[in-house]
Parts: structure tokens; sequence; C-alpha cells
């Protein structure tokens, strides 16, 4: 073997060699903050799904793992297959997540769900569906993609809802790294909301805007994209709203909770100073940083995450707090695949 080719070599098993040693002493994280999820725990011997779960294992704690991500995810973007990790890496540094995939069995029984319990629940009631990212801003997409959905399901929400009126907010701000729409977003869907109930809205000028920056989202989160620039989260204060906003969790890795304190079965905001009655709100998080702008208008606004509420008694619930309207606030992919909708077709069952 010539003198060169035994030097590749043995660099070639000395690297594999430091790999393997930093693998088994260097500590082992139980969650990655930069993409939001709990790693993989090292398996116990004889279980059943050992080898799948050892390898997760491994995958999720190798040396420089998060570095060896973001390079698959750009060494795709370069060879023409952006998107590898669930989302695209678009114009004006928006990263988008692909489109969902179709669920009409889906989408059409949470839809019966919520028209039933409208129906037995007796009051008026309103939806607001934002549009996936992906599908509002499909123009900052660079290549070829999947179409979204999202327009197609978004047309047949009032034949489907007859008892429901949809608030058609328009186009509206999100974040670049995040699946969520801003604070400006949120405050452009509830003038629209206010515009649909007949009500008057606050000004922009009526909040102080307090800025944040630094803030990485769920979409950068799953992207890979790790190279991509911060968002700036602003949260509109005012004294009507201000024990909507938790502040400790912008230290946190999710500084998205800061609006409500994070994702919890049942909630409620009191504003007794407000001039309208309860609002019952379904929700997933987009309403979080809906809600408190609501708080001026609404003296008690009762939030219901069925995702985290299963075991709450939901005609109980109405019976409780005796709301006057019902707003419900999902997004489309949320309106498509989130089972937990259907606990409302049993509110009034038996």
């Amino acid at each position: 073997m010539k003198k060169r080719d035994l030097a590749v070599v043995i660099a070639f098993l000395a690297a594999i060699s430091l790999c393997g040693a930093a693998f088994l002493l260097l500590p082992k994280a139980d969650f990655s903050p930069r993409e939001r999820r709990v790693l993989a725990s090292l398996p116990e011997l004889g279980q059943d799904d050992f080898d799948s779960a050892f390898e997760s294992y491994v995958v999720d704690h190798i040396p420089l793992r998060e570095p060896l991500v973001a390079l698959n995810a750009y060494f795709g973007l370069i060879t023409g297959r952006d998107g590898l990790n669930g989302a695209y890496l678009g114009r004006d540094g928006y990263l988008l997540a692909a489109p969902m995939e179709k669920n009409d069995a889906g989408f059409a029984r949470n839809l019966e769900a919520m028209a039933s319990f409208v129906q037995s629940s007796g009051l008026p009631a309103r939806l607001i569906a934002p549009m996936s990212k992906g599908a509002a801003f499909a123009d900052k997409i660079i290549g070829p993609h999947e179409p979204y959905p999202d327009e197609e399901y978004l047309s047949q929400l009032p034949e489907a809802l007859p008892n429901v009126e949809i608030v058609d907010i328009g186009q509206v701000e999100y974040y670049k790294t995040d699946h969520h729409w801003t604070s400006r977003g949120a405050y452009q869907a509830y003038c629209a909301y206010m515009r649909a109930v007949g009500g008057q809205p606050s000004p922009e000028d009526a909040y102080e805007k307090v800025a944040r920056e630094g803030f990485y989202g769920t979409t950068y989160a799953q992207s890979g994209y790790f190279a991509s620039s911060s968002d700036t989260m602003e949260m509109w204060v005012s004294d009507w709203n201000a024990s909507a906003f938790h502040w400790e969790k912008l230290d946190g890795y999710d500084m998205y909770q800061v609006f409500l304190g994070g994702d919890v079965g049942v909630d409620v905001l009191d504003s007794p100073s407000a001039p309208e009655g309860t609002l019952l709100l379904f929700k997933d998080s987009f309403a979080d940083a809906l809600a408190p702008f609501l708080m001026q208008h609404y003296s008690r606004i009762v939030l219901v995450d069925l995702r985290y509420a299963r075991n709450t008694d939901l005609a109980e619930l109405v019976a409780e707090y005796a709301p006057q309207e019902i707003l419900f606030v999902y997004c489309m992919d949320s309106l498509v695949n989130e089972t937990s909708l259907r606990l409302l077709d049993a509110a009034y069952a038996g």
C-alpha cells in the first residue's frame, strides 16, 4: 500500500474513532431547542422495537448533529431538492412549510362536528380560518412545489357550515420563520372580526408595541435552514390585555408562548370593564395572539383547546359560563387534520 493511501486510511479510521469516542463520552441532551423536539432516549435491552429505537437514539445524539442537519438541507437546496425536511427556503427570508396532504374525509368529519355543536348550543357562531403560510405567500416559493389545497377547502366552508359565519380576514402578516401570524397579522384578523360582528376595533395607536428580537419559529426548527435570520416578535399591549402576556416565556425555547402562556385545555380571560358578555373561543394556537385584542370587547373569554381538553364536558362548560357567542379559530391544517375537533360532536350526545 502506498504511503499516501495508508495515510488516508489512518485518517479515516482516526475520524471514525474520534466520532465514536465523542458519541460515547459527550453528555446527551434530552431536548433540542433549535429543533423544538424531545430527543430519543437510550432504549432498554429486550424491548420489542430495540433496533429501531437504538437507531433513532444514535441519529439524535451523533456529534455535530445540528450542523449535519443544516448541511443536508442546504445541499438539497443547491441540488434542486428544496423542502427535504418539509419546508421551503423562499424569497425575502421566508421559510414556508410544504403543503399538507389532502384529507377530505377528515375535513368533512370535523365540519360536521362543528355544525352539530353550534346547532345544539343554539348560539351564534363565527369561524376564522387562516390559511397556511405557504398558501398565503406562494409567490415567495422559488422552485416547483405541490399545490396547496387551502383555497379549495376554504371555498367549501360556507356550504358545510350554514349555521356558522365565515369571517373573511384577507391577506394578513405572518412570521418568516414560524407558521403563525404576527401580532400585526392577528390585529388584522381582529379588525376583520370586529367588522363582522358590527363592532369598532381599537386603533393601532391604542397599543404599546413591545419588541423582542431573536424569535425562531416552528418552520425554522423543521427546515434545517439554520442560517436563516430570526424574526422580531412584537407584543401589542394595553391596559385591558396586559394579563394575557407571560413575559417569562420570552426567555424560553418557544417565545410564542408569551401569548397566553402556552397550551392548556381550558383558560379564562376576564375583563370586567368590557362592554360585551362572554365569548366561547374554540382554538388552535393561532388564537393565542388574537385573544388579547378581543379582551377590550368581552368581559370574559373562555378559551378551549380541544387537543388538551379531551376530558372536558363541553355541554357542562357551556352551562357553567353561559356564553353569548362562539368563535372558532382554526388554521386550515387544523380544520383538515385535527381529530380533537370531533369531540364537539359528542358534546350534546345522549
